[in-house]
This record gives structure tokens, C-alpha cells and sequence, in this order.
């Protein structure tokens, strides 16, 4: 059993502030990059794919304990992980564990951040083999939200970040996007193909995005094949969104396909990808 003190911490160590009843109880799982996704991102767009990043079974035994402590990598902090959670593993099957969310210290999920610097690849562990070496590095007053926008340079986001956005209408993103035209690339990471569109009129890149969340398609022919032959949750696993070029809404359309037409020479997409105009 875990007790806390609530406060808002400067650099002290996490056992100052939590305690154990037997920690040898607990397994921690560092959830880090897969080299694909983010689960931080996955964390707080999908409740469903995290859990089962913690029910994911390897070929060993990583769970052998009673009790998962989850923290999250803040990919974008060095050194930092956010508490996402206490588990229970009820069961071990074949391929994964059967898991319950345990109704402990909620309050600092998404809020807790600890520095821990972990250089190790195995992310399970024993939790007493780091758990001296973890210092508060904040407790939020909020639970930590979906990335801010930064920059039309750094947009490229998952099926799952962009109905996220888009069902939520995140004002930053929303403003953003609306305020815009643009040319934009559709990758396919299960084959690497590659769809480029362009935005202009109405409420630019956010209305196109939008269409995509919808149906998965946006009316493209290409892309409703796929749709058609394989469902729409092959996209929602598989495509990922990237502005490649911001353009002024005051732009003519023409100018626009124009360089919609320069993006597709580039990365031969009409050859080798989904385009075929």
C-alpha cells in the first residue's frame, strides 16, 4: 500500500513521499518510445492502446509481481517520467496480463513528473532497484493535456493525436490550422506509401483534417479503396499526417495545387505512393 504527502515538490527524492508497505509488491514499467509511437502520446489520446501497453506480455516474465507502477517518458524533458497509474495483475496469459487499474493516488496521475536518469533498456523492473533513485521533479495542479501546437514546422501527428484534436477541438490547434492553406502528406507507415493533398478555402488545413478524422478518406479515390478493402481501422492504425508546407490564405488556389503538384515530383508519390493525379 502506497501513502503520500500532497505537496508540490522541489528535487527530493520520491521515498521521502511515498511509502511502502512491501515494495517487493511492485514492478515499475518505464514506458518509453517503441521507435513508432510515443506513449506519452498514446497516454492521453487513447485509453485503451495504454492499457494495453501495460498488458503487453514479452517473451519473459516482466510482471512477475503483484502490482505495476506505470510511469510515462516526457520525450520532450530530459530525464523525466510521469506517473500513469498503479495496477494490478489479476492474471498472466499467454501473450499478455489481465490488468486492473487500482483506485490509488489517481489524484497524481498526469500530474506527478520524477527525474530518473535511465539509460538501462530493460523498462520493467523490480521497483526497489530505482526507487531510490527517483526525485519529485514537480506535482502539477493540472493533469498534464495533449501537446500544445508549437510551430507549422512541427506538425506531424498520429490517426489517433488528430481526431484527439479534432474531436476536442484544442483551441491552439484549431486557430492554427484554420488559418491556413497548405500542402500535406498522408504516410502509410504499415508499406511506406505516401498520399500528398493540398487545403485552400474555407477553413484551410483544419476542414481538410477534419474530412480525414470523419471517414478516413476525404473523397480521395485512392484512399476509399483502401477504406473499402481493408476498414477504416487500417487507417486509424496505420496513416500519419505532416504539414509539409504552409501557405498564406490569401494564396490562389492555383498557386496552391501548384505546389501540391511540386511535393507530389518530389516524393514520387503518384509512382510509388497513393497519388494518382
Amino acid at each position: 500500500m502506497i501513502r503520500s504527502n500532497k505537496l508540490v515538490a522541489s528535487l527530493i527524492k520520491l521515498s521521502s513521499i511515498i511509502h511502502f508497505e512491501n515494495i517487493q509488491d511492485y514492478k515499475i514499467h518505464l514506458a518509453s518510445t517503441d521507435g513508432q509511437s510515443e506513449p506519452l502520446d498514446i497516454f492521453l489520446t487513447d485509453k485503451k492502446r495504454w492499457i494495453g501497453w501495460n498488458e503487453y506480455k514479452p517473451q519473459t516474465n516482466a510482471f512477475n509481481r503483484k502490482y505495476i507502477i506505470s510511469f510515462v517518458n516526457v520525450y520532450y524533458e530530459k530525464d523525466t517520467w510521469l506517473f500513469s497509474g498503479i495496477y494490478e495483475v489479476s492474471d498472466i496469459k499467454e501473450d499478455r496480463y489481465v490488468i486492473h487499474e487500482m483506485p490509488l493516488y489517481n489524484e497524481f496521475i498526469g500530474r506527478l513528473k520524477v527525474n530518473l536518469k535511465f539509460c538501462g533498456r530493460n523498462r520493467r523492473l523490480n521497483f526497489e532497484t530505482v526507487f531510490d533513485e527517483m526525485y519529485v521533479k514537480t506535482i502539477l495542479e493540472e493533469p498534464v493535456k495533449f501537446k500544445n501546437f508549437k510551430n507549422y514546422n512541427s506538425v506531424s501527428v498520429s490517426y489517433a493525436d488528430l481526431k484527439f484534436i479534432i474531436d476536442n477541438q484544442l483551441p491552439d490547434w484549431h486557430t492554427a490550422l484554420q488559418n491556413i492553406y497548405g500542402v500535406y502528406l498522408i504516410k502509410d507507415k504499415n508499406n511506406g506509401k505516401e498520399y500528398v493533398g493540398s487545403a485552400c478555402g474555407g477553413s484551410g488545413i483544419w476542414n481538410r483534417w477534419k474530412d480525414y478524422v470523419t471517414d478516413g478518406h476525404g473523397g480521395n479515390k485512392e484512399l476509399k479503396k483502401i477504406v473499402n478493402d481493408k476498414g477504416f481501422e487500417y487507417i486509424q492504425n496505420n496513416f500519419h499526417y505532416t504539414l509539409l508546407e504552409q501557405i498564406l490564405n490569401t494564396a490562389s488556389n492555383e498557386y496552391v495545387i501548384s505546389r501540391e503538384n511540386y511535393w507530389k515530383e518530389v516524393l514520387l508519390s503518384r509512382k510509388f505512393g497513393y497519388n494518382s493525379n
